[in-house]
């Protein structure tokens, strides 16, 4: 019997990791729009017509973290291998993990822009440990998709 195929993602987030903490954004607009974000927030965001799910989940890190270029401490060419889906709210979600040396050192690299509205205001440590559980990704801040991914991700030993 076939596989049902898997649809394409329309969403792509980052789940950025060091030994003991994810890299997580507060604050900021929602699709430069005028919604203010609430709660923490996975970097990523909706997949563009002709646009790889990786193309966007790169794409919008960059947007909303405000950090590119050579401060980017992973191959950005080739997805990550460590990647999953997920069916949240009819969306199809794919989320990429990737380790890094220090999210720490990485928040460090971000540069400010005040014309960027569709950045996060700050960029945050959260523990790894039952991150997932964290009360700033709930469903109050339309922000449960993340801990879900989070959760997806523990499952599956990737975080």
């Amino acid at each position: 019997m076939d596989e049902p195929k898997k649809p394409k993602p329309n969403k792509a987030y980052t789940i950025i990791k060091d030994a003991t903490s994810i890299l997580a954004g507060r604050g900021g607009k929602i699709d430069e729009s005028q919604t203010d974000r609430e709660g923490l927030h996975l970097p990523g965001g909706t997949v563009e017509p002709n646009e790889t799910a990786w193309e966007a989940a790169l794409r919008e890190f960059k947007e909303e973290t405000l950090i590119g270029g050579e401060d980017i401490p992973f191959n950005s060419k080739t997805p990550p291998e460590s990647s999953f889906d997920l069916i949240l709210d009819n969306y199809a979600i794919r989320f990429f993990v990737i380790a890094v040396e220090s999210v720490g050192e990485l928040k460090s690299k971000r540069w400010v822009d005040k014309t960027k509205p569709a950045s996060f205001k700050v960029l945050e440590s959260v523990k790894r440990t039952k991150c997932w559980e964290n009360q700033d990704f709930d469903i109050k801040g339309k922000t449960d998709w993340f801990g879900r991914g989070l959760a997806e991700a523990n499952r599956r030993d990737l975080l």
